[in-house]
């Protein structure tokens, strides 16, 4: 089940009616999209463009073009091996700000550019289960053997195995006699993860032990686009963010890291301008001043 942005209901149902149901906002008019196709879907990924994912066999895409329940204009494309995909064998996926589309599979993790497949195996288990947002938008992965995360800007995937962190968790060999007792979601009030398994459900709050040094501070992109988002990494939990325009304006204050990645993301507002900004940042360990452009 999902919810897109104008809180239309989609929900997968396997048995005989095997399609992808629609119902809208106002739960008056339920709606089928196609292409009809034998079968369930395991997961449901919705574009602000209109396109719907669905993971099966590979994945589907139907390009609704924003005219949801409308059928005449829709299109769609099941892409498979033969496109590019890492593994027909699909699991969960979830799609980015930017429309990116990642794809859990049985051999690594998908990446749909929206032209182009890539693909990431760098994890110790390249059996993947889901894959989720956190409020911040960064990419973390189910695995059967821990739980990882993805940076796109710098290409990077670090995680954490089960085992290592002491936590008894179990998933049921993939079968199809058999239901998978799996779930995988971002709490964004909790700000941890939920994780069910065959052995129960699992509460993950990841932290970090130690303070970053402020010589390590990093911001990027550097130069950003006006309305993108900044992000500046590694700095200690205890830290303090403000923002100034060159003039000494002040632009933003008191913005907070995450305890997870020591890191503080800005929201670009859409009514400021191009220029040279500063960063000032206060801790418990020291103050450091770091300078950014925005370009429009």
């Amino acid at each position: 089940m999902k919810f897109d942005t104008n809180n239309n209901m989609y929900l997968s149902v396997a048995g005989p009616s095997d399609k992808l149901w629609v119902i809208d906002s106002a739960l008056t008019t339920p709606y089928w999209l196609p292409p009809f196709q034998p079968g369930y879907f395991i997961e449901i990924a919705i574009e602000s463009t209109g396109k719907i994912w669905r993971t099966m066999g590979g994945v589907i895409m139907t390009d609704t073009k924003n005219t949801l329940f409308d059928r005449t204009d829709d299109t769609f494309h099941w892409y498979t091996t033969a496109d590019g995909l890492i593994s027909n064998f699909t699991r969960g996926c979830v799609v980015d700000q930017n429309n990116n589309l990642y794809i859990a599979t049985d051999v690594g993790l998908a990446i749909y550019n929206g032209t182009t497949f890539s693909s990431i195996t760098d994890f110790t288990n390249e059996d993947l289960f889901d894959v989720e947002l956190d409020s911040q938008g960064r990419v973390w992965i189910l695995a059967r053997d821990g739980i990882y995360y993805y940076e796109p800007v710098f290409d990077i995937v670090s995680g954490w195995k089960f085992s290592d962190l002491g936590i008894h968790i179990e998933f049921l060999a993939v079968s199809n006699e058999i239901i998978q007792v799996q779930g995988f979601a971002f709490d964004p009030l909790r700000g941890c993860f939920w994780i069910g398994g065959e052995t129960g459900l699992l509460k993950l709050a990841i932290q970090m032990d130690s303070a970053s040094v402020l010589d390590d501070v990093l911001i990027y992109p550097n130069p950003v686009v006006a309305k993108g988002r900044v992000r500046i990494k590694n700095i200690p939990t205890d830290a303090r963010v403000s923002i100034y325009s060159i003039a000494g304006r002040l632009v933003a204050e008191d913005l907070t890291p995450d305890v997870v990645f020591g890191e503080v993301v800005w929201d670009i507002p859409d009514d400021t301008g191009s220029g040279l900004y500063f960063a000032l940042i206060k801790s418990q360990y020291g103050t450091k001043v770091c300078k950014f452009a925005i370009v429009k």
